[in-house]
C-alpha cells in the first residue's frame, strides 16, 4: 500500500513536470513563431503554414507598417503554461509594436502542432 502511493504521487509529479516544461517550450516556440510572421520575406516554412503567415503578416493588414522589420519596435510576451495535450496545444501571445507614427498591441491565439520535430503553427486568431 504504501510503495503503491509513493509510485501514484512520483507518477502525478513526473506528470505535471514534463506538461510544464512542454508549456515552456510551446510559449518559446509561440512568441517565435509570431515574431517571425511579423517579418515580410522571412522563411517562415519551419515555423506556419502560408495561411497562418499571411494572417500575421502586418503589411498585410496595416498601412504604415514597417517596411523591415526592425526587433526593437516589437515585443512578445506568451502564456506561461498554455492549454495543450502533448502533440498539440493552443497558445496566446500578446504582441506589441512600437513604430514610427504607428503601434499596436493584439492577442494572438496560435493552435501549434507536433510534426517533423519542430512546433508548427497551423491556425491563428487575432480579435479585431
Amino acid at each position: 500500500m504504501k510503495k503503491t502511493m509513493i509510485y501514484a504521487v512520483c507518477s502525478v509529479a513526473v506528470f505535471l513536470i514534463a506538461y510544464v516544461a512542454l508549456g515552456f517550450e510551446m510559449s518559446d516556440r509561440a512568441k517565435k513563431n509570431v515574431a517571425t510572421g511579423m517579418q515580410s520575406s522571412s522563411d517562415y516554412t519551419g515555423y506556419m503554414t502560408e495561411e497562418v503567415y499571411r494572417k500575421l503578416l502586418p503589411t498585410n493588414r496595416m498601412p504604415g507598417y514597417e517596411e523591415s522589420y526592425v526587433s526593437a519596435n516589437h515585443a512578445y510576451k506568451a502564456s506561461v503554461v498554455p492549454l495543450h495535450f502533448f502533440f498539440a496545444g493552443q497558445v496566446k501571445v500578446k504582441n506589441v509594436y512600437d513604430g514610427k507614427g504607428i503601434g499596436f498591441s493584439e492577442e494572438v491565439t496560435l493552435k501549434l502542432k507536433w510534426e517533423n520535430g519542430d512546433w508548427i503553427a497551423t491556425k491563428v486568431k487575432i480579435p479585431a
